[in-house]
């Protein structure tokens, strides 16, 4: 190839190699304000792997981020968006102390985002906040002995993420009278200020997109250690198919030796399968494959997930999604906001249908029922 002719070809590579780092900053820069990426950020490889990027173009992306004052790095630390690093080794004096309370199962969850989001959401109002990882009881709550006594007189609240207090948790912070914050959860038998996902509505949604595609023999799946709040999802589910003079099967529940085989086989074998939690799905879906079941062209998928999930978004899952950000602001307010007084609030906060890969229409030839809200005009 003539020397002219090369330098062409290189000045073009060039050219699209540009293009493409400033497409992959743009991205990141999106994801930051809209609340895509927030607290702390993923690795390199793993931004890598998300975005189809290199490791060492992500790095030149976020430099420049962090030159924009959208990112803060720190060498050993990690990189954070901006508001939510790495707090202090002592906090500032005059700030009104928290605690973040989370379980050991939510490894599922980006939690550690999350609970640096809500760190730098509080720090910015001089209220510091502390986490504390425990291990749930026989039951499925949090032990009596989460906080000890000391701990109780140096915290003004607790922030309490996906699980629940046990009773005698929840008489000592009452005894304490700390402001005490559910997130993903509700006690079902004390009134507790809490922040959910519409699970409801996201069983509604996925229900009415598989109905819409054809599908009929749609099942509800969840684990019987599901929080409270998972009962909300079999009413969507059930007034989705009612909704369309459907029968609803019966709800799967997937213990910790699930029948795998008998949930996709038999007289109730489901064409559409929707899951309460993304980790959850994706576990379905390996199975399905080991069954000799193609997804989605025998059995299609969803996932109602979390806040802060990331096993749908990972394994390319429909499913119905929540903003952490919007998640995190109204507990904020909750917690800023705490009155002895007014009775406590319950917020359900929306989230959005996304569609992706695991959803098609039902194999064989099958009539799809008109949408009842939708009027016909002659």
């Amino acid at each position: 190839m003539p020397a002219e002719q090369r330098g062409e070809v290189d000045q073009a590579r060039k050219g699209e190699l540009s293009y493409k780092y400033q497409r992959l900053r743009e991205r990141l820069r999106t994801a930051i304000k809209t609340g895509e990426l927030i607290g702390k950020l993923p690795g390199e490889r793993e931004l890598a792997r998300r975005y189809a990027a290199n490791a060492k173009t992500i790095n030149k992306a976020l430099n420049d981020l962090a030159m924009e004052g959208l990112l803060l790095r720190h060498v050993g630390r990690g990189t954070f968006v901006a508001g939510s690093g790495p707090r202090p080794s002592r906090p500032y004096a005059g700030m009104r102390r928290y605690s973040w309370i989370t379980s050991t199962l939510t490894d599922v969850t980006d939690e550690e985002s999350l609970y640096n989001a809500a760190r730098g959401l509080l720090e910015g109002h001089r209220r510091h906040l502390a986490r504390l990882r425990v291990e749930l009881d026989g039951s499925g709550e949090l032990p009596d002995n989460t906080l000890s006594l000391r701990e109780l007189r140096r915290t003004e609240g607790v922030v309490i993420f996906s699980a629940k207090p046990s009773w005698q948790l929840l008489a000592n912070l009452r005894r304490g009278r700390l402001t005490v914050v559910l997130i993903n959860n509700y006690h079902d038998a004390v009134r507790l200020p809490s922040v959910l996902c519409d699970q409801s509505h996201g069983a509604f949604t996925l229900c009415n997109r598989f109905i819409l595609l054809g599908h009929r023999a749609i099942r509800l799946a969840l684990q019987p250690r599901s929080l409270p709040a998972a009962s909300a999802a079999v009413a969507g589910y059930r007034a989705a198919m009612n909704h369309y003079g459907l029968s609803p099967l019966p709800v799967a529940e997937i213990g910790p030796t699930p029948n795998w085989a008998g949930l996709f086989t038999g007289p109730d074998r489901p064409t559409a399968l929707i899951c309460v939690s993304g980790e959850l799905a994706h576990r379905a879906a390996g199975k399905a494959a080991a069954a000799s079941l193609k997804v989605p062209a025998d059995l299609s998928i969803a996932a109602l997930c979390e806040p802060g999930e990331t096993a749908a978004e990972k394994a390319s899952i429909c499913a119905y999604e929540v903003e952490s950000r919007r998640v995190l602001n109204w507990v904020g307010e909750l917690v800023m906001d705490a009155s002895p007084v007014q009775p406590p609030p319950l917020v359900v906060v929306p989230g959005r249908l996304i569609d992706r890969r695991t959803t098609a229409p039902p194999p064989g030839k099958v009539d799809r029922p008109a949408d009842p809200t939708k009027e016909t005009t002659l």
